[in-house]
């Protein structure tokens, strides 16, 4: 029982122990986070979904608020309802429910239930954001798509996002080209990057992702490797822009800062927010992101 136990805490830790100077800040920024991430995320859903009714939708973002409010005095309680409020999001969109908000719910729920053990919290969020980046890799492999651009070729050919991007990336014939054949048709033939720069960027983001993962779970080279892992995240989103994605991975992946970095991405991501959130309003000129 007692080998159990020591195997279970060096699994826990894996992650790299909180400073002692540093649990309370962390967890008081991350979980502040992790809730203004879930204010913009509720707000984007009551503007996009169609039921149920409005009065409803924009309720539950109300509610949120409230949490965000009680984050001052209680933030576990706060976190913990807003937890709940995800799962309200999930029955809603249901079976079109996108895989970042069983993250959301993960995290959340986390933080709320380390209660006085802070430390734990903030090893659960990091074991999150090794667990999607890791996993995100290795499927990426498995399934194939990537290997040979297939994915990205599709992606190109259909994405406006993908399109720009590339654009800049790839050979402009070899861009062209796939923007010419549109949405795919039977018949059409396999999708498939022949360029050496296509190659790289599709099979280097994988690996990127798989190794970085890796890098997080080493006490020498954790810290590093979150920066590149966010940069990874954000340069990504050149082509996907998954924006509410890439705001939730920024934050669980500086969880293995100091609490300093966790506050200075408080305004960034009030900011960001606001503006995709105005831009779905109609406030701001519509861009397309996910």
């Amino acid at each position: 029982m007692e080998r159990g136990h020591r195997d279970l805490t060096g699994w826990i830790w894996a992650v790299g122990r909180v400073d002692p100077d540093q649990g309370d800040g962390v967890w008081r920024a991350l979980s502040g986070l992790l809730l203004i991430h879930e204010l913009a995320r509720t707000l984007q859903l009551a503007l996009v979904l169609d039921t149920p009714a409005a009065e409803w939708r924009f309720g539950l973002a109300l509610a949120v608020l409230g949490c965000l409010v009680l984050w001052r005095w209680r933030p576990a309680l706060a976190c913990g309802l807003t937890a709940l409020a995800v799962g309200v999001q999930v029955i809603w969109c249901f079976p079109f429910v996108a895989n970042h908000l069983f993250v959301e719910a993960l995290a959340l729920a986390l933080v709320a239930v380390a209660g006085p053990e802070r430390p734990l919290g903030i090893a659960g969020c990091r074991w999150v954001a090794v667990a999607v980046l890791g996993w995100s890799g290795l499927q990426k492999l498995l399934h194939g798509t990537w290997v040979q651009g297939s994915f990205l070729a599709s992606a190109i050919a259909m994405e406006e996002g993908f399109a720009q991007a590339f654009a800049w990336l790839l050979p402009s014939g070899e861009v062209a080209a796939l923007v010419a054949r549109g949405q795919p048709a039977p018949g059409s033939g396999e999708w498939a990057l022949g360029s050496a720069a296509g190659l790289a960027i599709s099979n280097g983001t994988w690996l990127a992702e798989i190794l970085l993962a890796a890098l997080l779970l080493k006490r020498r080279t954790r810290r590093w490797a979150s920066w590149a892992a966010v940069a990874l995240i954000l340069g990504v989103q050149l082509g996907a822009r998954e924006l509410f994605f890439a705001g939730l991975m920024t934050v669980l992946l500086l969880s293995f800062q100091r609490a300093a970095w966790l506050r200075r991405l408080v305004p960034v991501l009030v900011v960001l927010d606001a503006a995709l959130i105005a831009s779905l309003a109609g406030w701001l000129p519509a861009w397309t992101f996910n």
